[in-house]
């Protein structure tokens, strides 16, 4: 350690590593004020104003050197060793050094090193691995290992030293290998890196001697333009190859020796370059970057901890198989909201990690947190939500766009796997996708959207942690894999979120598409997560074809809970879902439950899921709407403890071997309603466990054509029901048959059907072991013909209600038009000496009597 560090300078560096990570970095006043770095120019690294160390003359001549932009007058340093004549104090004395001596030891403990005599006399000098001493002979700096910062004047003291800084990064860049920084705080004061590769650049890793905290200090916003809605700010570091065709080398960051803050910036999103410390939805700037990295192979971001940065984290544009893995990003946040005409953004600025345009990707096990609050009273002009205290963060996570975003045709070896243009992808059929991302292991806090996944990207987001986000993870368009994460809304969940757009579309996994259906957008699995919801909000929303939500775990708290899951509007139809699996449950102190409608699906598949509920509140489900033009739902083999009632609306559904159970302490309502929309349904196999004091008749059927069969009726418990029969129809529907259906515990003699103007029906092979009869008949009795014969065991008969015989030609349904030969079933009450039904012989001859009962 260089003698002018302290030992509570080094104490104090460390403190500024491991203070608080929602506290903030402590960090000391610049001792300096450096030179602002100019801008960049094409093709070489933006660089500082510092011009090279001067060549002295001889040792004793005064020349004139530079550092940090500001000249200073000095003299080339003595020979230590006179008679050796190989010790010198100073890279200036050596410059003067006119020795015979093949090694020189320069002593200075910032700068120093061993210098040979280098046999390739011609080429560059940079003053610091290279240079000329006084007989213009050029020396090289022997070392082994990596390129230390600090011969570039680079000090951690918290001195302002950014000029030296952009002289080590170029090097490095030339070199390649590692570069390390000193310990301690590396204040970067002005400057910002613009680093360009070229043809000469090598892959380099940024390193620490100990454990390095980059600061940097404000930079003011630019003036906004009039017309313009914000500003933005120079990046704190960015590395940049030509294009997605001619990339840049890796640059690799390792974090767990270097960190960045930028806790000296002035902007935290004011509105204007007076008030920036105000954060606004309108800000006067967007902020700045962190680190940007633009056409760059498998640049490497890891361990490394960057806090309070008004803007944008870690981003990679056009960029191939980055990886940003065990980062903290702490109150690295920002959401330019509302432009300054009043109306809301549809995007944003102002997040985590990012990756944009390029292929493959994995960003794991980082810390994204954010606690960044709206200053200033005002109210979302979309839907007058106000915001002050509200979240300020756009995104802690997300992906977008695949590597010909920039109609750019890739390098070997992804040109072959995806063309410049999307209409030459299509020609060929090729995948127009960014496909191999991987979102995994993060915790996400304090967003807009937690991570968020749009426009051609494929990706596997799993085992990540997303707290206090309006949209905790959200597959916007995209296809891929969303599973073994954790999500919670907390604060937000009650909270609506100012930009109406997303929140129309609130979920804590919703996978919708704001554009057209296509290979881009169809398909997306939702598995094996876990979602915490205190909230009104869905748990999961779908609005694109084939989206499988399978074996997750869903706990509903708080007084009003939310829909299992939202589907699309009337503009869409969502084909082919599958919701399979899932385990749901519903705290004791829920008090209402919004009903769960899947209004505009298309063969749905709803199975396998549990549902507990320990309320007492009436949980509803709705598959299907008067409005929709859906078919075939498949409804089957699910459980539900407690209060449901499931009604579908789907034609041709397929409701069987479900299980519905009501306790004693909650006897509950309906438990099945097949509406007289879903027209020829099968009801199948169902087992309702019942209390005889359930209030309402459990089983409606009011499809026509609809097959009732297989179902068991259990009921336990002695009070006095308040309804007459198990199941009801009640809309003059038609041809519905009731077959092998068991009721068991039937002390109360409750009937099967509860029928009102029953249309044609058939009862076959139904069973029940009480006194009761099969049919209710309440207001007139059935129009035939009825099938009802033998094999049906009930005590008391068809129907105790008094009712003509509906097995005549002139009490026949409306929809049965005789035809030759058409028997009508026996008279359900026969008469001795008379006939046993009737038969229909032809137009001419009409209805005739068949069979003799004998008196």
């Amino acid at each position: 350690m260089p003698p002018f560090i302290t030992m509570q300078k080094r104490r104090q560096a460390l403190k500024t590593f491991v203070g608080g990570m929602l506290s903030g970095v402590l960090i000391r006043d610049a001792h300096a004020a450096p030179n602002v770095l100019p801008a960049p120019t094409t093709g070489t690294p933006t660089r500082s104003s510092v011009p090279p160390l001067t060549q002295p003359v001889q040792p004793g001549d005064e020349v004139r050197v530079y550092r940090s932009g500001v000249e200073h007058a000095t003299t080339v340093g003595r020979l230590v060793d006179k008679a050796a004549g190989d010790r010198l104090e100073t890279l200036e004395a050596l410059m003067g050094f006119k020795g015979n001596a093949e090694i020189v030891t320069v002593t200075d403990p910032l700068r120093g090193g061993d210098f040979v005599i280098d046999s390739a006399t011609s080429g560059p000098v940079d003053g610091v691995l290279t240079l000329r001493d006084g007989q213009g002979r050029r020396r090289r700096r022997v070392f082994s290992g990596p390129l230390l910062a600090k011969w570039w004047g680079v000090s951690g003291d918290g001195r302002a030293c950014g000029d030296a800084l952009a002289h080590a990064y170029e090097a490095v860049m030339r070199t390649g290998g590692a570069l390390c920084l000193p310990p301690g705080e590396v204040n970067c004061g002005t400057t910002r890196y613009a680093l360009k590769a070229d043809a000469q650049t090598k892959p380099f890793v940024i390193t620490s001697e100990g454990y390095t905290l980059l600061s940097y200090d404000n930079v003011d916003p630019p003036s906004r333009p009039s017309g313009r809605d914000w500003v933005t700010e120079p990046v704190l570091f960015s590395y940049t190859g030509q294009s997605v065709a001619q990339p840049a080398p890796p640059c690799i960051f390792d974090g767990q020796k270097v960190g960045m803050s930028y806790q000296r910036q002035r902007n935290k999103g004011g509105t204007d370059l007076a008030t920036l410390g105000q954060t606004h939805p309108t800000p006067h700037s967007v902020g700045t970057q962190a680190i940007r990295f633009e056409h760059v192979v498998r640049p490497e971001v890891r361990c490394m901890r960057i806090a309070d940065v008004y803007g944008n984290g870690i981003l990679a544009k056009g960029c191939l198989d980055p990886i940003f893995a065990d980062n903290q990003l702490i109150n690295v946040s920002g959401n330019n909201v509302v432009s300054r005409t009043g109306s809301m953004s549809r995007d944003s600025d102002g997040g985590g990690i990012f990756v944009s345009g390029g292929y493959g990707g994995t960003i794991e096990n980082n810390i994204v947190w954010n606690e960044r609050r709206y200053l200033v009273d005002f109210k979302s002009p979309d839907n007058g939500q106000a915001m002050k205290d509200t979240l300020c963060g756009y995104i802690g996570v997300w992906a977008e766009f695949a590597m010909n975003i920039d109609e750019i045709k890739p390098v070997a070896p992804f040109d072959g796997l995806i063309e410049a243009s999307s209409k030459v992808n299509s020609e060929k059929r090729r995948d127009n996708r960014n496909r191999k991302t991987v979102i995994r292991g993060n915790t996400v806090y304090g967003y807009v959207i937690g991570i968020k996944t749009e426009a051609d990207v494929v990706a596997t987001i799993s085992d990540n942690c997303v707290l206090n986000c309006y949209l905790p993870i959200f597959a916007s368009g995209t296809t891929g894999v969303i599973e073994h994460n954790y999500v919670d809304m907390l604060q937000c969940g009650s909270i609506r979120c100012p930009q109406n757009g997303l929140e129309t579309v609130r979920a804590h996994i919703p996978g919708h598409t704001f554009g057209q259906d296509g290979p881009s957008s169809t398909g997306l699995t939702i598995r094996d997560n876990t979602i915490h919801t205190a909230n009104a909000y869905p748990a999961f929303g779908l609005s694109r074809d084939a989206v499988t939500i399978a074996d997750n775990t869903v706990w509903f708290s708080g007084t009003r809970a939310g829909p299992i899951v939202a589907t699309g509007g009337a503009s869409r139809l969502d084909k082919s879902p599958t919701i399979s699996g899932n385990r749901f449950f519903y705290g004791k102190d829920v008090a209402s439950v919004t009903e769960t409608m899947t209004t505009y699906t298309t063969a749905l598949a709803y199975t396998s899921n549990i549902h507990i509920s320990f309320s007492t509140a009436r949980i509803k489900f709705n598959f299907g709407s008067f409005k929709t033009p859906s078919e075939g739902a498949h409804i089957a083999r699910n459980s539900f403890y407690g209060d449901f009632d499931v009604t579908t609306e789907i034609g041709n559904s397929v409701v069987e071997k479900n299980t519905f159970v009501r306790s004693e302490g909650c006897p509950g309502g309906r438990c099945l309603h097949v509406s007289s929309l879903a027209k020829r349904s099968v009801v199948s196999d169902n087992a309702f466990h019942l209390q005889s004091a359930i209030a309402e008749i459990p089983l409606w059927v009011e499809g026509e054509q609809c097959r009732v069969e297989g179902n068991v009726f259990q009921l336990s418990g002695t009070a006095k029901p308040t309804v007459p029969a198990l199941s009801k129809s009640e809309q003059a529907q038609r041809l519905q048959s009731w077959h092998a259906n068991t009721i068991t515990g039937n002390a109360q003699g409750l009937a099967l059907v509860f029928g009102y103007n029953l249309q044609a029906p058939s009862f076959t092979a139904n069973v029940s072991d009480g006194p009761a009869h099969c049919v209710v008949c309440p207001s007139g009795a059935p129009y035939g013909p009825v099938q009802y014969d033998c094999t049906n065991g009930f005590e008391g008969g068809f129907s105790a209600s008094p009712m003509p015989e509906p097995n005549t030609s002139g009490r026949l349904a409306a929809s049965v038009k005789p035809v030759r030969g058409m028997r009508l079933p026996p008279y359900l009450y026969p008469k001795a000496g008379g006939a046993e039904g009737e038969v229909y012989i032809d137009a001419q001859s009409g209805w005739k009597k068949y069979g003799v009962i004998s008196a």
